[in-house]
């Protein structure tokens, strides 16, 4: 039996996180409508992803499902790994950083 697009995006989020090496984020889950192919909620870290984007993406025949899929996951983990924190602490390293630094530009964190 074919494996469905639910259980691709548990195994590949398995592959992600072990490249990541385990972050502490929900499972991300298929969602629609979307405004784009993924998001994170940036609340929660949650990751979304479109079912739809994911069906007119396998109907084209440019990528599998697979690559697909592991390249939204690898680059919405990237975005929690690159800023791990909410509004609130990018405020509190951004406050921290410009008043060591004394410049705004220099400041800037993620």
């Amino acid at each position: 039996m074919a494996e469905s697009l639910d259980e691709k995006l548990r195994r590949i989020w398995q592959e992600v996180r072990q490249a990541f090496y385990y972050p502490t984020l929900p499972d991300p889950e298929f969602k629609d409508p979307m405004p784009a192919p993924a998001a994170m909620e940036p609340r929660r870290f949650h990751i979304w992803v479109s079912k739809l984007f994911m069906g007119l993406l396998e109907k084209s025949g440019l990528i599998s499902t697979d690559d697909a899929l592991k390249g939204l996951l690898l680059h919405e983990t990237d975005h929690y790994i690159t800023c791990p924190y909410d509004f609130y602490g990018y405020l509190c390293l951004y406050s921290a950083a410009k008043d060591a630094t004394g410049k705004k530009s220099v400041a800037q964190v993620g």
